[in-house]
């Protein structure tokens, strides 16, 4: 564990190479964060998760709490593929 220097908070941090996978939780709501890519400061991150999961960028989030602009989520790929068509 270690302890942010910026909140003082103790956080789990992980060291990930591209395609390396943590995994969080088990079962059925187990949630998969992929590293896809590096780019000089930037990390790319692929996340599969359950449908009904919510998944936010923490920016965005918090601004919808502070309520300042509306949370934009990033659909993952199973509540895309469960969608009904029109005409169902």
């Amino acid at each position: 564990m270690l302890v942010s220097q910026v909140t003082g908070e103790k956080m789990l941090t992980l060291t990930r190479k591209i395609e390396e996978t943590i995994v969080i939780g088990e079962g059925e709501e187990k949630i998969e964060v992929t590293v896809k890519e590096i780019r000089r400061n930037q990390v790319r991150l692929g996340v599969q998760a359950p449908a009904h999961v919510k998944i936010f960028r923490k920016e965005l989030f918090e601004r919808n709490a502070r309520g300042k602009q509306s949370v934009l989520t990033i659909p993952n790929a199973e509540s895309k593929a469960k969608k009904p068509t029109s005409g169902s």
